[in-house]
């Protein structure tokens, strides 16, 4: 439960914010999907919170180290960033390299040294006037990466420390984002009524209000978010809200399946702001929901008039791709072939090509239209070979070859990617794919009866995962991930002690993961198992599955298997003193 904690400031944090276009082409377990009015949302009077230090001049260094972040060469990064905290302590500048540092830290992946930049951050620019900008900022980035419990641990130190700072609203917005994602709906009821309260007369509030709605959206509780957009729009919103708000409440009628009530408001919402400049953005991602609805011919209808009417608009790009994904999911394979030939000639020097590449490649894969899969994601490995796109190109690439049954052609890709990006920071998420690409043919193998042919894929699998465990760099996420799979593999192959071996580490070094309790649970499992396979005794199989069971009630009391669990040891017990009666 969020509640009223003592924040110490040891918190790691994440930037990474990926809006719907720029998703790098990664599996979709890895996509944090933000909307693009939440990124310049938070604004003081006059400037976006959010750039707080890159408003103002910086030097050529701070610059060039942004650039390096960008592009994800995080060590030069941090080398610069390190340095202007030292040569420059207390400036301007020295604040803005700490922030960033403790920012790249996270998108790296490097807790540890994320949390003692955060420290620093708070601890050096104790009286700096920015601080709970920045405070706001790191909050919200733990929100992004869902770890919701320490987003409002730091929302609320934002609330107690700085009550009066317009971010105050803000952190009071993210405790009800956090609460709601966490299950807490009273404590977000509670949280939501004292923001709509405390800021009543605040200029932002339906901002906030619009913001709480679209979380709400994002985990398809579409009647509760449609009764906040509706809200928002009664609580004098400025255009931007206005929009966005008219925006969400269409998505909330597509989700529930509500056409004609999403029509009628997407014409108000053309007819309304017919002039105003991010009018495209709000359409766009309308007729994205139409299309993930599979309502094609609404969303072509949608990205045409885009395209029609601001044809050199920033998502006039995304536009051409989802009318072209639209033609080929309707059949019209010629029609989308001319759109993304279009596409390709007339944004040939737009980066962004390089994610619309990757998007469109994935839609021919999942028709298992293989051939223009690989010419998508060849194009994006020919013209940005260096960018994290041409990794999940070529992973993707390799798993084509994987599914068409070309081991050996997979395998050489797959080579291929560990030696071109050796030392990227996302190369561990790459190498999830591959072993999750060799897990699948194990799983389909499995199914067909071919056993030996499984176990080979299930060995292939262990072999990526063991990579990422044991060769590359840690990330919290995917190393316990590749950890837990470990343990699956050596289960499925009968080697239970193995697999005990890899359930235990996930446990013990990474409780926070969505893995931790499965793997505890199948602990217990695997001594089942060994029981049956003659390895222990009926004895020994009861004492060790009761402290696996121990373990878990006392490890992860809110688990969804916490309750049986209790049951399991309670009936145990009185068994047992049954027995001795």
């Amino acid at each position: 439960m969020c509640k009223k904690t003592s924040f110490i400031p040891l918190i790691p944090l994440l930037v990474l914010v990926i809006t719907w276009q720029g998703c790098t082409h990664m599996p979709a377990k890895f996509q944090q999907t933000q909307t693009d009015q939440e990124q310049g949302w938070y604004e003081q009077p006059g400037q976006n919170y959010k750039q707080i230090v890159t408003d103002r001049p910086v030097t050529d260094d701070v610059f060039r180290t942004q650039t390096y972040e960008k592009r994800e060469q995080y060590k030069k990064a941090e080398q610069i960033y390190k340095q202007i905290v030292r040569a420059h302590p207390g400036t301007e500048d020295a604040f803005q390299a700490q922030k960033n540092l403790a920012t790249l830290y996270v998108e790296w992946d490097k807790q540890p040294q994320a949390q003692a930049a955060l420290q620093e951050l708070i601890g050096n620019f104790s009286k700096h006037k920015d601080l709970p900008t920045a405070v706001t900022y790191v909050a919200d980035a733990y929100r992004k990466l869902e770890r919701h419990e320490k987003a409002c641990e730091i929302y609320q130190y934002m609330v107690d420390k700085w009550p009066e700072d317009e971010h105050a609203m803000w952190s009071q917005m993210g405790l009800v984002i956090s609460n709601t994602c966490l299950g807490n709906n009273d404590l977000a009821e509670i949280t939501f009524k004292k923001l709509c309260s405390d800021y009543s007369g605040y200029e932002l509030l339906a901002k906030a209000i619009c913001l709480v709605a679209d979380n709400y959206r994002r985990l398809e509780r579409n009647e509760k978010a449609r009764e906040l957009y509706q809200r928002a729009l009664d609580n004098k919103p400025d255009v931007d809200a206005a929009l966005w708000s008219l925006m969400g409440l269409a998505i909330s009628h597509i989700g529930l399946g509500d056409y004609d009530s999403a029509g009628a408001v997407v014409d108000k919402l053309l007819d309304d702001f017919a002039e105003y400049d991010r009018i495209s953005i709000a359409t766009c991602m309308i007729a994205d929901e139409y299309r993930k609805s599979n309502k094609y011919e609404e969303a072509s209808a949608l990205y045409q008039y885009i395209i029609n009417k601001w044809p050199d608009a920033e998502h006039a790009l995304w536009s051409h791709m989802g009318l072209g994904i639209s033609n080929l999911r309707l059949g019209e394979e010629f029609a989308a072939q001319q759109v993304f030939e279009k596409l390709r000639t007339d944004f040939a020097v737009d980066e962004r090509m390089a994610t619309a590449g990757c998007l469109i490649g994935d839609e021919y894969r999942s028709l298992e239209m293989y051939g223009k899969a690989c010419e998508l994601y060849q194009y994006v490995i020919d013209k940005w070979p260096d960018t994290e796109k041409a990794m999940w190109s070529q992973t993707n690439m390799g798993n084509i070859k994987l599914d068409l049954g070309d081991e050996n052609a997979a395998r050489a890709i797959f080579d291929k990617v560990l030696e071109d990006f050796d030392g990227h920071p996302v190369l561990p998420k790459a190498v999830d794919q591959m072993a999750y690409g060799y897990y699948r043919k194990a799983l389909s193998n499995s199914k067909e009866g071919l056993d030996e042919l499984a176990k080979w894929y299930y060995q292939k699998t262990i072999t990526e995962c063991e990579r990422i465990v044991n060769q590359l760099p840690e990330t919290d996420h995917t190393t316990a991930e590749a950890c837990y799979f470990c343990g699956i593999c050596y289960d499925r192959l009968g080697q239970h002690k193995k697999a005990m071996q890899y359930y235990r580490k996930v446990v013990h070094n990474w409780p926070d993961s969505k893995d931790a309790w499965v793997a505890q649970l199948r602990i217990a499992k695997m001594y089942k198992r060994m029981l049956g396979a003659g390895l222990i005794s009926d004895s020994e199989a009861d004492a060790a599955i009761s402290v696996a069971y121990e373990h878990l009630v006392e490890k992860f009391p809110d688990c969804p298997s916490a309750e049986r669990v209790r049951n399991w040891l309670d009936y145990n017990a009185k068994s047992k003193e049954g027995e001795q009666k």
